[in-house]
């Protein structure tokens, strides 16, 4: 069974999670997606959601397992142009208490462990949490590699000279023009 949550209001006490495990879904509304672009500093959220499968842990805390679904729009770092990034992830974490104490050497391969403060847990902070680490961090539209190509051959019919001409910008300012050039009116 699958428990729907609102956004704003989908925190999760630790200790009211059955025995059993239970899985809750959320999915950011027009006003949640707005605020959580202007925070991730992204042109636009179209969609979010995230689904956490929480189970109980014997010696206390919680398994939680999750995915995000997301589309946000981007803006290409080589073409300066916007495209929608598809970002889809799974993730797997512990959630332990606030007063919970940690092992003095935790074990590499042990999950990612997240803190229920006050015995609780904020998943629509979780998700935007995931979200910020599963996005591209040099974000490349679908023309990138093709302006890349045209900016290396360009390069290859430079003169050889010394200077700006030999630059690894020296394609794309040839391109673009010169700031020299604009500044006197060429």
């Amino acid at each position: 069974m699958t428990i729907d949550l609102e956004w704003a209001s989908a925190f999760i006490d630790v200790a009211n999670v059955p025995a059993e495990g239970a899985r809750w879904r959320i999915a950011a509304g027009n006003p949640a997606r707005e605020a959580v672009a202007q925070r991730l500093q992204v042109d636009a959220l179209e969609t979010f959601e995230a689904i956490f499968d929480l189970k109980p842990l014997a010696g206390g805390g919680l398994r939680a397992k999750g995915k995000i679904d997301a589309s946000l729009v981007r803006v290409c770092v080589v073409t300066d142009a916007p495209f929608v990034e598809q970002v889809s992830d799974s993730f797997f974490f512990r959630i332990l208490d606030d007063d919970a104490t940690l092992a003095a050497n935790p074990h590499p391969d042990d999950p990612d462990m997240e803190f229920a403060e006050d015995g609780k847990i904020d998943l629509s902070e979780l998700a935007i949490q995931h979200l910020s680490v599963s996005m591209a961090a040099y974000p490349r539209g679908p023309e990138a590699d093709r302006e890349m190509a045209e900016i290396e051959a360009d390069k290859g019919h430079s003169d050889g000279k010394d200077g700006p001409e030999s630059s690894p910008f020296s394609a794309l300012a040839a391109r673009l023009g010169s700031v020299s050039e604009r500044k006197e009116g060429k």
